[in-house]
């Protein structure tokens, strides 16, 4: 029996505990590491008690891979909470995200901010001093992360999540997320499949269907009744001819019947 030697497989490395933003895009990256390597690093990073990053991953990792000096300062006695909230305020005033890559980053900090709220109330905590973290002002949690990652309102915040949770219910729900993580897609462009999908199911659940049975409908009651069927029947025309519009353009794919 013959023997060989298994390739290694490259090591996990855990990701760090209060690094919530999405990896920096490849542009990002290399801007970044061309500043680097002709300034150093201009913004110390941040560091805990423990000598754990908080703010500044992607400079402490590039300045090593560089072999430059990476200053530092310490903030000491943060509630975890505080130090993954300051982690997201200063990347999100620094970083150009798109409007689904803030919501997924506030889906990770709502525990957070209830937590800096129940502090408040109860004992009287002080928050970061940092400016943009003092100007949070507590109030209802959606308003509160919508504020923390430049979302617009909580109700704007409450549907955005809405769409990505629908789109998490998908078969290939992982693959869709990954497209907002990297700032392939928008809000608008998830919206979109979401809404296309529905209609997918709608003409898939329609075609099932034998022409007899497709000449029944559901009889109206009543003049708001007959309206709203009226509206909802113009929606998904209009949404159709959106969506073969975009067949057409190739940026869309026909329903499997």
């Amino acid at each position: 029996m013959s023997e060989h030697a298994e390739p290694t497989p490259p090591p996990i490395i855990p990701r760090a505990p209060y690094q919530l933003m999405p990896a920096l895009a490849p542009a990002e990256e290399e801007a970044l590491r061309a500043s680097i390597a002709e300034h150093g690093v201009m913004v110390p990073i941040m560091v805990d008690e423990h000598g754990t990053v908080i703010d500044g991953h992607h400079r402490q990792r590039i300045a090593a891979e560089l072999g430059v000096d990476c200053p530092h300062i310490v903030r000491a006695e943060l509630p975890e909470h505080e130090k993954r909230l300051q982690a997201v305020v200063m990347n999100m005033a620094r970083r150009h995200s798109t409007d689904a890559q803030r919501v997924l980053v506030g889906r990770k900090i709502e525990s957070d901010l209830a937590k800096r709220a129940e502090a408040n109330r109860t004992a009287n905590l002080p928050t970061v001093d940092a400016p943009s973290v003092k100007a949070f002002t507590l109030g209802r949690t959606t308003d509160a992360v919508a504020k923390a990652v430049g979302i617009g309102t909580g109700r704007t915040y409450e549907n955005h999540k809405k769409v990505i949770e629908q789109l998490e219910k998908e078969p290939d729900g992982p693959a869709l997320i990954e497209k907002l993580e990297t700032g392939e897609w928008t809000m608008r462009d998830a919206a979109k499949a979401v809404r296309w999908r529905r209609l997918a199911e709608k003409v898939r659940t329609f075609a099932a269907h034998d022409a007899m049975e497709r000449t029944v409908v559901q009889i109206p009651h009543t003049l708001t009744e007959a309206i709203a069927q009226l509206n909802e029947l113009d929606r998904d025309i209009s949404d159709l001819r959106a969506w073969q519009e975009a067949i057409d353009r190739g940026e869309a794919v026909a329903p499997q019947l």
